[in-house]
């Protein structure tokens, strides 16, 4: 995310978005073999280490086969648009000289949740032993407790993480913040 108030919402929202887009597409090929081998091993479709093998084939040597296949596609919608509000929400309430935990945890959860749960219905009528089966209310239930952990995680506890270091060790902020960031969603 920028951090260069210079710039009125309007052009920094776009960016943010644009920011959203990569951060997605960057990470969504690999969250994507990940989805597909769960949900093809809990059909018993194949084993877990078939599917990522299968996947990471694919991907390796036919790369925009890959990322044109629905796991991948849907992968990149959740989280581009999950990024992207998150920038976005989180350079409105900058510049807007609001606190921005309570509305990022709310609206990121939001968008992301209903982007997961779109996605994960979507892949297990795709990849899942019945097709065009009713997805369990239960499953509806795990994936938003998912997504309220990983919106948590991702976009709320890196700043107060990295405040904390700051503050109690002396830590450098931009070292301390970069690994924080990249930590956080790992942990979880």
């Amino acid at each position: 995310m920028t951090s260069d108030f210079r710039y009125p919402l309007t052009q920094r929202l776009p960016l943010e978005s644009l920011i959203g887009l990569t951060a997605g597409f960057t990470v969504a090929p690999f969250v994507a073999m990940v989805d597909k081998a769960i949900i093809q091993s809990s059909a018993g479709q194949s084993t877990l280490l078939n599917s990522l093998a299968t996947s990471g084939k694919l991907l390796a040597f036919k790369p925009l086969s890959f990322l044109k296949t629905p796991e991948a596609l849907w992968l990149w919608f959740v989280y581009a648009s999950t990024y992207a509000t998150a920038n976005s929400v989180d350079a409105f309430c900058k510049q807007s000289g609001i606190p921005h935990e309570m509305p990022k945890l709310l609206i990121v959860f939001g968008v992301n949740m209903s982007a997961s749960i779109a996605k994960d219905r979507a892949l297990v009528r795709i990849y899942g032993s019945v097709k065009g089966a009713a997805v369990p209310l239960p499953s509806y239930c795990y994936w938003g407790i998912r997504d309220c952990f990983t919106v948590t995680f991702a976009f709320i506890a890196p700043s107060r993480i990295t405040s904390y270091l700051v503050n109690t060790f002396s830590f450098e902020k931009n070292k301390t913040e970069a690994a924080v960031t990249f930590s956080c969603p790992i942990l979880l």
